[in-house]
């Protein structure tokens, strides 16, 4: 969740004896937007949400039936889901809207109450609790109304068995951008540079929409059902301050800073990830490896800012087969077979030469 980034932060100076309450104004603090600049989920009061009250947390999302787990984090899962085929207008009560029957869905649910560190020296409120499962569910559907996250259908808090819960109903997706690697190490694919700048254009276009996706790693970027990679997670998200109608001339330095930290962290994941992949061992196929390329002219101040937001809207997966890699792998089970069929000939005939006999 939000608050998370700021407990890692505020962890050694809880050591050095904050108040609960200290420590709670820190993580209810809003940054005003910059002049100018977008308002976003966190510089304003995010919008408030349905809540309901039910037994158990598995009557938390009506007219929903649940299928199988996408995953679990430390706060809460995902799961997918599809509408019952009795469900009704009345049976949601307004908490989604626009599903289509037979289509599946991804349902996350997080904790949305206070807690305590294991350690029992950091605590957050109910409330603080709240405000930030507020501000992740506003922030993932501004990703989703922008294009860089998945679509998102619906969002309430439940209460149940004495526990609170926030839930987040959204398009479901293919895969992470981490099984995507996997993918193409183990069947010989390629990472497209469109794909590589489709990782680059969402970071950047994100960004200049007000927000700093700060948990960067593959396994919270996603793959969706046409082939476009989205972002995920948004538990851990900054404001980015963008002033949102100027030019990238016009941008404050440390704006301009900031966003090419974030880009980086793009390009460093892609340095350490891509090289793996048969299409780039042995240091093949180098100029298709953007992510360097595109740091250099960050850092050349050569780049335009803003070109590769484009690139967060095309279809890049799935990847391209390596067929150069398996024609050459072809081509020499050829030649090892014919030199072995060749040596086999020969030794036949040098039997049936010396036995007189004819073959």
């Amino acid at each position: 969740m939000i608050f998370f980034a700021t407990y890692l932060s505020l962890f050694m100076q809880t050591q050095q004896g904050f108040s609960p309450i200290e420590v709670e104004k820190t993580l209810l603090f809003k940054t005003e937007g910059a002049k100018g600049g977008p308002q976003t989920c966190l510089s304003s009061h995010p919008p408030p949400r349905k809540t309901i009250k039910v037994p158990r947390i598995e009557d938390c999302h009506p007219g929903l039936l649940s299928h199988r787990s996408l995953g679990e984090g430390a706060f809460g899962q995902v799961e997918s889901v599809t509408l019952a085929p009795s469900d009704s207008n009345s049976s949601h009560g307004n908490l989604y809207s626009g599903l289509e029957a037979g289509k599946t869905y991804a349902l996350k649910h997080f904790d949305a109450g206070g807690w305590v560190s294991p350690a029992g020296d950091f605590a957050v409120s109910a409330a603080a609790a709240f405000e930030s499962a507020l501000q992740e569910i506003c922030v993932g559907e501004e990703a989703g109304k922008m294009g860089v996250g998945p679509k998102v259908f619906g969002a309430w808090f439940c209460k149940a068995s004495g526990n609170d819960f926030a839930f987040v109903l959204m398009e479901q997706l293919q895969m992470s951008v981490d099984d995507a690697i996997g993918k193409a190490e183990k069947k010989n694919l390629i990472f497209t540079p469109d794909a590589q700048r489709s990782l680059f254009g969402l970071k950047e276009k994100f960004f200049m929409g007000g927000y700093d996706h700060v948990d960067n790693h593959f396994g919270n970027a996603g793959v969706d059902m046409e082939g476009r990679f989205k972002l995920l997670d948004f538990g851990i998200v900054r404001q980015s301050k963008w002033e949102v109608g100027k030019k990238a001339t016009e941008q404050e330095p440390k704006n301009l800073e900031a966003l090419a930290d974030a880009m980086e962290s793009v390009s460093d994941e892609l340095t350490v990830e891509l090289p793996r992949l048969p299409y780039f061992q042995g240091g093949r196929h180098r100029t298709e490896l953007v992510g360097l390329q595109i740091m250099r002219e960050v850092k050349a101040k050569t780049y335009v800012w803003g070109s590769l937001t484009k690139s967060s809207e095309k279809v890049v997966y799935p990847f391209p087969k390596n067929e150069e890699e398996d024609r050459q792998m072809a081509r020499g089970e050829a030649e090892s077979s014919g030199d072995f069929t060749m040596q086999v000939s020969s030794g036949v005939w040098c039997h049936a030469a010396a036995s007189g006999k004819e073959i």
